[in-house]
């Protein structure tokens, strides 16, 4: 992964190994970039900051195969929100890191079948 801060919203992630993907990022007024990592491998799994000129690091640990497609950070930049289409739910964390909990948990944000289908919990912004 890179950050060129020429393009202060470019983001590239590359990878060799393994299933991993980028399931939405979001952006401070510093310039730090958070992003969710979906990936097999519990230890990469999980929502990731980015700092300019620094190195990634995982800020939330969570369960591999969880299916993370969006990300938005609060107006005060403490707190991010990441949704999950598998789980029915929408994710917290702090932007200083820690656990990561459920905020909203519905049967409304689920799957209506198990199995391959369309997500669930759509993207969200902020």
């Amino acid at each position: 992964m890179r950050f060129d801060p020429q393009y202060a919203t470019y983001l590239q992630m590359s990878c060799c190994h393994g299933r991993i993907g980028d399931g939405g990022n979001a952006r401070d007024s510093q310039g730090t970039i958070y992003y969710n990592l979906l990936s097999g491998d519990p230890a990469r799994s999980g929502i990731w900051r980015l700092r300019s000129g620094g190195s990634p690091e995982r800020i939330g640990a969570l369960p591999a195969g969880q299916f993370l497609n969006g990300l938005t950070i609060d107006a005060a930049g403490k707190n991010l929100y990441a949704a999950d289409s598998l789980a029915g739910a929408i994710w917290t964390v702090p932007t200083s890191g820690g656990p990561v909990t459920a905020w909203l948990a519905s049967p409304a944000l689920a799957p209506l079948e198990p199995g391959p289908q369309e997500p669930a919990a759509y993207p969200i912004e902020g």
